[in-house]
């Protein structure tokens, strides 16, 4: 069902381990792209990062790079 709104979604830290999240930033962006299409498939179009750094993924998916919800939106 399309159109869900996730507010709590974290675009850095959720396939990485916490050893992971520390190590390679390349890596860390690519399962961030990889996650925002999955949550895109999952039906989720609007997404809150909550403090992440979603600048660059929020722009690749704008710019049609990466497939991910149309709307993130990184707090402040």
């Amino acid at each position: 069902m399309p159109g869900l709104i996730d507010n709590h979604w974290h675009t850095m830290l959720i396939r990485p381990t916490q050893a992971q999240a520390f190590g390679d930033v390349g890596y860390n962006n690519l399962t961030a792209g990889a996650e925002a299409t999955d949550t895109l498939m999952r039906g989720f179009t609007t997404v809150r990062d909550l403090g992440g750094p979603a600048f660059g993924l929020k722009s690749a998916i704008d710019e049609g790079i990466v497939k991910g919800p149309a709307s993130i939106h990184p707090a402040p």
